[in-house]
């Protein structure tokens, strides 16, 4: 009886130990060299419409969107750009990224620029890692002209 009363103590410690193992192995591990509470910070460098799908329609637009990051090891965020026509019609796309680093990216959004006026790119993160924290940008260009073309489409590069 005392060896089955050992087995099951044993059994019990593991058990307890399991959770508390895994939930170390999850946990964000900080940059110690700082006390900066992780952060990040987007600006859409740069925006103009061309014809990138090369269909000789100028209806396509391009934006360049830098994310910097600090404070942590790996970052965790998810990512929200839309694009306003001047009518005030929305194109709307969100992504999940996990990242180590800074970075940029190329946005290319075929077949877009299909009206002459404004168009309002509008950048959101919200950092999961280290808590909930959040920045955005918006970004204000004008495609004159118009052309028509076929159904939205974005690619990241």
């Amino acid at each position: 009886m005392n060896k089955d009363k050992t087995m099951m103590i044993a059994i019990f410690t593991v058990v307890l130990l399991i959770p508390s193992q895994f939930a170390t192995a999850g946990a964000p591990v900080f940059n110690t060299s700082t006390s900066d509470a992780p952060s990040i910070s987007v600006r859409v460098v740069e925006a103009y419409y061309a014809d990138l799908d090369n269909d000789t329609f100028q209806d396509d637009i391009y934006a360049l969107v830098r994310f910097s990051l600090s404070g942590a090891v790996r970052y965790n965020f998810d990512y929200y750009v839309t694009l306003t026509l001047p009518s005030g019609y929305n194109f709307s796309y969100a992504f999940a990224i996990n990242t180590g680093e800074s970075f940029e990216l190329n946005h290319y959004f075929f077949d877009h620029a299909i009206e002459s006026g404004n168009y309002t790119l509008s950048v959101l993160v919200v950092l999961r890692t280290g808590g909930i924290s959040t920045d955005s940008h918006v970004y204000v260009f004008d495609p004159p002209g118009a052309s028509t073309g076929g159904d939205p489409t974005l690619v990241v590069d």
